[in-house]
């Protein structure tokens, strides 16, 4: 299984030494600290900020960009990042401006996803089933 977050960290480990992560709302980082720490990523990612703009108002209001990309620089700045993390699907259609206007790599989690998939497919490649994900031991009847 493949999640939008673990691509998004893992693409951007490889694109820079720290990164950032910029959500939607307060409520996410918990969750998204916890996320990190599975993934032991914690020594990449420097920070994760909110921009506290629901997802519903990010897609209604185009004015919102501005906010994102206010934050995003001083993010930049602040954390001494040198790449910016979509910490929610809903900022997907802001990436590539914010990539062009930042001058970073900007990471969308959705369209890394989703190639990465598309790769795994390609290469014919899936998770170990010799342990950890190994297949459910028949039922005896």
């Amino acid at each position: 299984m493949l999640g939008i977050g673990e691509a998004a960290m893992h693409a951007a480990s490889m694109l820079s030494v720290r990164y950032s992560i910029l959500t939607s709302l307060p409520r996410s980082i918990h969750i998204i600290e916890r996320n990190i720490h599975s993934y032991g990523l914690q020594r990449r990612c420097a920070n994760i900020h909110a921009a506290d703009i629901p997802v519903l108002e990010l897609e209604r209001d185009p004015a919102h960009y501005l906010r994102l990309r206010a934050l995003g620089l001083q993010i930049l700045r602040d954390d001494r990042s040198e790449c910016l993390v979509m910490g929610c699907a809903g900022m997907s259609q802001w990436a590539q401006r914010l990539q062009e206007d930042l001058g970073v790599p900007v990471v969308d989690g959705v369209q890394v996803a989703l190639k990465w998939v598309e790769s795994l497919v390609q290469l014919r490649l899936g998770s170990s089933k010799s342990l950890s994900y190994a297949w459910p031991l028949g039922k005896v009847v």
